[in-house]
């Protein structure tokens, strides 16, 4: 009779907790309605604003392509998901057109085991990077699924040629989490770097970290990462494609 108690109870508060989260999670829903009516209401109708363009074919294919990264104005990186994997693809523009992607080349062949996604840092002398040591399910309509995922670093020697992988810090890859989509860029003297990762103590699913480094560093030693908080991340996942 007390363990039914005891069940029952338990019970009543997982289900008090599951309407919690749920209620939490419709107010921040009809926040950004609000917030949508908002911003239509006040948009700016004079000023032009940059239009957004269509990557045509060779670029664009019948497979999923996605995480962009523009290394110059003629130089382009992303990944596409093929069956069980995903690829980092390099495609350059010339006179005007860009050509048929390729797959990259000059990295390491460690670096694309098991590769996810990933992004260079605004210098070039960095590539960061997520990589699964289980090969990742590609969908068709969709990048990679969630799976067990571990952030990684490329960094370029004096004459040009890239290290092998190092893994960032235990408590960046924490065991047992998914970390993924890192991006990186460069305020004043620090370089900032923002993953998603489902470790525990999140919001729910996939949320977004953040950790910074000085500049002038030559390791990896990154600060701990802090989670952005509920303004930004919520129960469902938060995906650092930038």
């Amino acid at each position: 009779m007390r363990r039914r108690l005891k069940r029952c109870k338990n019970r009543r508060i997982l289900s008090r907790r599951s309407k919690e989260v749920m209620v939490q999670v419709v107010r921040n829903e009809i926040a950004g309605c609000n917030l949508a009516a908002d911003l239509l209401e006040q948009q700016d109708t004079q000023t032009p604003r940059p239009s957004i363009a269509w990557l045509p074919p060779p670029i664009a294919s019948t497979d999923n392509e996605f995480a962009p990264i523009p290394f110059s104005d003629t130089l382009l990186y992303f990944s596409q998901a093929r069956e069980k994997q995903a690829v980092l693809m390099r495609c350059t523009k010339r006179k005007s057109a860009w050509q048929a992607p390729t797959e990259a080349f000059g990295l390491p062949p460690a670096a694309a085991q098991g590769f996810l996604c990933g992004s260079f840092s605004p210098d070039g002398q960095r590539f960061y990077f997520a990589r699964s040591d289980a090969p990742p399910m590609a969908k068709q309509g969709s990048s990679v699924q969630k799976t067990n995922a571990s952030l990684f670093a490329l960094q370029r020697n004096s004459t040009g040629e890239w290290s092998e992988p190092i893994r960032l810090r235990p408590y960046i890859n924490l065991e047992g989490s998914s970390n993924l989509w890192p991006f990186v860029c460069h305020i004043g003297v620090r370089r900032m770097a923002v993953f998603a990762s489902d470790k525990a103590g999140g919001m729910g699913g996939l949320d977004l970290y953040a950790c910074k480094r000085p500049l002038n560093a030559d390791d990896f030693d990154f600060s701990f990462p802090l989670n952005l908080g509920r303004q930004v991340n919520t129960g469902g996942d938060g995906d650092a494609l930038l």
